[in-house]
């Protein structure tokens, strides 16, 4: 997806054909020229292109061998399913009523502000937005659970099970006037029971993106209205700036040479967001000193460092640190990532695994393309933390159990297709 997004933004961006323009514009009206940062940002864009395509299509020889295994029939472990249905279970009844407050809180919190999207919060109402986001993992281990346990043999029931978990979570995450949110924390549920729901696939799959289209184009057009202009919605406007951030790339390029490289300082930044998220609880603030990416475009955009709602994008991010050879190393190291949890996914023998590992490729696309350094490790072990205890659960495997064993009246009848729903990574695209 990488290498498509970021030349497509190019592309409209220096041909005009985004009216919008975003919130950087590297065209000067006034004569009619781009400014100095375009060329960077073009040398960027093929850097990119170059890098993802070349880690999409060559893998290691041992990595190769091993993708016909991964890709092979599996028997079903009766075993494994008790596991994971006793886990998706016991987590759903803990997590959905505290989550569910949390959601609550946080819609009350966005009426009572006006807000159309929260950005941040401080003091108490910061466990609420975190703990509000372990509502989406609540109803997937509901979902699992459902699917696997009451409805096993309810093809239909599965397909409305899926549904109404997406629509749950996005219900539950509206508060948070974002986009990239809903599919990071929606898509997995659905790429972990679609083999369960393989015979009306399509009609899942053709619902949820009518949805999500018509979700992603309400939430741009409120935003819309409260940034530049009410007409600043389009899809010119989508591909210009909502993904590819082409323009962000120039105005790194051209802060570098203003004020020069930041040497790791936003990325550092980022990862002390964890540890600090939970030291402010208790009035510690390690290295406040240090400045985020959305600080930088605040104050050098917006003049206000206090505004931290433009996201640079992490190839933005990268460049503004250590130049091109960031951005090269970050799509590189990115894309093996990327591979890795893709590899994992079509190994997993549950689909509490496919949840877990859908996850995190989901993540690694959509928190990393159009956000910062700071979303992946906040949505990775604060957001994402029931699906790290999920991953420590089911990697403490018990013994498998003989073929053929109905446990606790649970009988799958998976066969080689069940497996081979390929998680396509940006890299893939």
């Amino acid at each position: 997806m990488t290498a498509v997004v970021v030349p497509v933004s190019g592309i409209v961006h220096v041909t005009g054909m985004s009216e919008s323009r975003g919130f950087y514009d590297l065209h000067d009206a006034s004569n009619g020229d781009y400014s100095s940062g375009s060329l960077e940002a073009l040398l960027a864009t093929i850097a990119i292109t170059i890098v993802s395509c070349l880690v999409a299509s060559r893998r290691l020889p041992e990595e190769s061998a091993a993708i016909g295994k991964l890709t092979g029939s599996r028997k079903p472990d009766p075993g494994l399913d008790q596991r994971q249905l006793r886990f998706c279970s016991r987590a759903a009844i803990v997590l959905i009523p505290i989550s569910a407050v949390s959601v609550l809180a946080m819609k009350a919190f966005a009426e009572e502000t006006g807000s159309s999207r929260i950005v941040q919060v401080d003091g108490g109402m910061a466990r609420y937005a975190f703990l509000s986001h372990w509502f989406a993992w609540g109803v997937a281990f509901l979902a699992i659970w459902l699917a696997l346990g009451a409805f096993q043999n309810i093809p239909k029931a599965k397909v409305a099970t899926v549904l109404v978990a997406v629509a749950l979570i996005a219900w539950s995450l509206d508060w948070t006037g974002g986009r990239s949110i809903i599919a990071v924390l929606g898509l997995p549920i659905v790429l972990a029971l679609l083999p369960q729901i393989r015979r009306y696939a399509k009609f899942a799959l053709t619902t949820l993106v009518a949805a999500a289209v018509i979700t992603m184009v309400s939430i741009s057009r409120t935003r819309a209205e409260g940034y530049r202009s009410s007409e600043a919605f389009s899809i010119p406007a989508v591909l210009d700036w909502q993904w590819g951030r082409f323009s962000m790339l120039g105005f790194a390029a051209e802060n570098v040479k203003t004020n020069g490289y930041m040497f790791g300082e936003t990325v550092l930044s980022g990862v002390m967001s964890v540890p600090n998220g939970i030291l402010t609880l208790i009035g510690v603030d390690l290295f406040p000193q240090l400045r985020s990416s959305m600080e930088i475009t605040g104050q050098e955009i917006l003049g206000d460092p206090s505004q931290k709602y433009i996201l640079p994008g992490l190839a933005g991010e990268l460049y503004l640190n250590f130049g091109i050879l960031g951005v090269i190393v970050l799509h590189y190291v990115l894309g093996r990532l990327a591979n890795a949890a893709d590899d994992k996914f079509r190994a997993a023998d549950t689909e509490l695994e496919r949840l877990i590992y859908g996850y995190w490729g989901t993540l690694l696309v959509l928190s990393t393309v159009p956000a910062q350094s700071g979303a992946i490790f906040n949505y990775g072990l604060f957001s994402g933390l029931p699906i790290i205890v999920a991953w420590v659960y089911m990697s403490q495997k018990s013994s498998k159990t003989a073929d053929g064993v109905n446990v606790a009246g649970i009988k799958r009848h998976n066969n080689a297709s069940d497996h081979n729903v390929k998680f396509e990574t940006s890299v893939r695209n």
